[in-house]
């Protein structure tokens, strides 16, 4: 049963320079931060918020899933093209953590 659920819910793991950073599934997180994330999701599809904005939901969605945030956060804010990497980051992340996806890990 726990293997269904690992597959079902898979978290996704990323090497940041200062060590593995695992982003998550939503249905993973304590209730608290899973609310949180639910929320910053949500005002993401019901507004028509601007590129600013979304990038800060999406830094903030990210930083909420990852079990080590002060990492993820030191590299994102360490790269020159810290706003595509976000974006490229936050739809892999959505797109791995989906449940039924395949735990998968990215270098």
């Amino acid at each position: 049963m726990r293997a269904q659920l690992d597959r079902r819910f898979a978290n996704f793991s990323i090497t940041c320079p200062s060590g593995e950073v695992i982003l998550r599934a939503v249905i993973r997180l304590p209730k608290h931060q899973r609310d949180r994330v639910e929320a910053l999701l949500t005002s993401l599809d019901d507004g028509n918020p601007g590129t600013n904005e979304a990038l800060e939901v999406m830094r903030q969605v990210l930083a909420e899933s990852a079990d080590h945030p002060e990492r993820l956060l030191t590299m994102l804010d360490g790269e020159e093209d810290s706003d595509a990497l976000t974006t490229v980051l936050f739809q892999e992340w959505a797109e791995r953590t989906q449940p039924g996806e395949a735990s998968r890990s990215a270098t």
